[in-house]
């Protein structure tokens, strides 16, 4: 009698092992296939011309009024650490129509990336002033924590004159 429930258990617990290998085996796949997903996201970015060729289109379809498109085009730059002359251009473009606190903290930014930590806090410390006035206006696009990141890097660049 034992013999023969041995021999009905033997082949479940065969299937059990099976089916439970086959799902550790699955789960074993698609955990590998999400971490070599998520480290190619990771490290995949623009490559150099094209976040030139994006940068430039924001420029060329901006409005001759829209101070935020140039800046954000100079940022996209300086992210990438590209085509600093244009960026500097655009910015200054962005800072003439409307010097805002984002403009001037963009500025400090480019200044930084190119290893002027003078020109830098004295842009940070503009963006500051500047952010400080726009943050009881409608058209702000600033806030307090904005102003408390860029007080850090004042910070940061201050002790690197």
């Amino acid at each position: 009698m034992i013999k023969f429930f041995q021999s009905l258990v033997s082949p479940l617990k065969t299937k059990y092992v099976m089916k439970t290998s086959f799902i550790k085996l699955v789960i074993s796949l698609v955990g590998f296939s999400l971490m070599a997903f998520v480290s190619n996201a990771a490290t995949d970015s623009p490559s150099p011309d094209k976040v030139i060729e994006q940068a430039r289109t924001l420029v060329k379809n901006a409005a001759p009024h829209d101070w935020k498109t140039y800046a954000d085009a100079a940022k996209k730059c300086i992210k990438s650490k590209v085509n600093y002359t244009e960026a500097l251009e655009w910015l200054e473009k962005s800072i003439s129509i409307k010097e805002t606190a984002y403009n001037l903290e963009i500025k400090g930014d480019y200044w930084a990336a190119n290893q002027l930590p003078t020109q830098a806090v004295e842009a940070y410390s503009q963006a500051v002033n500047v952010g400080f006035a726009e943050l009881n206006s409608s058209e702000s696009v600033i806030n307090n924590q904005d102003i408390k990141r860029i007080q850090q890097k004042i910070a940061l660049y201050r002790n690197k004159k």
